[in-house]
């Protein structure tokens, strides 16, 4: 089995059919990146199944599934396009064509991206707050919508219409990858 840079194992059967079906390198290099992504994006999902919702945003959770499934940051955002850490309306489509890829479900990406948002806005950990207003009897996701719920309330509506078309850019590309 052969190791590309970012610790994906290409299994060798793989391999051998790329080395013998492609003779242009430059199509043989494409090809196995393709393989390596594909393989990082299932080692990945397989850990967000395993961790499930937290309340942080998503390109820190992003982050900490790249990190628990051993995929190099720097080649999944490479391979991303955009920088998962920085949430904007004009990256929130391709965002969640990569959480539709992993397996999220529309509610918990939404979360993820609120809580991003709310971040750069409120310049505060928005897990803190989370579980510092945690009702009792409700799940970590019904207690993180309602958390940003009531923070939203507080936001110039700028700010709240920024998040809106952030949401609905998320919506469309998650549709885009379902569909």
């Amino acid at each position: 089995m052969e190791e590309d840079s970012e610790n994906v194992v290409i299994p060798n059967w793989i391999d051998d059919l790329l080395d013998e079906s492609l003779p242009q390198p430059a199509f043989k290099a494409r090809s196995r990146e393709a393989v390596a992504v594909g393989l990082a994006i299932g080692r990945m999902r397989i850990e967000r199944e395993q961790v499930g919702f937290v309340p942080i945003g998503f390109g820190a959770y992003l982050k900490g599934l790249a990190r628990v499934a051993n995929v190099n940051w720097n080649r999944l955002c490479a391979w991303i396009g955009v920088d998962p850490e920085t949430v904007t309306e004009d990256s929130a489509g391709r965002l969640a064509r990569v959480a539709a890829d992993l397996g999220f479900d529309l509610r918990s990406l939404l979360l993820h991206l609120r809580i991003a948002v709310a971040e750069s806005i409120e310049k505060a950990p928005i897990p803190v707050i989370v579980a510092y207003r945690r009702n009792a009897g409700q799940s970590g996701i019904d207690d993180c919508e309602g958390t940003l719920r009531d923070m939203e309330l507080d936001w110039e509506p700028g700010e709240r219409d920024q998040l809106r078309r952030i949401e609905a850019a998320a919506c469309d590309g998650f549709a885009d990858a379902e569909g």
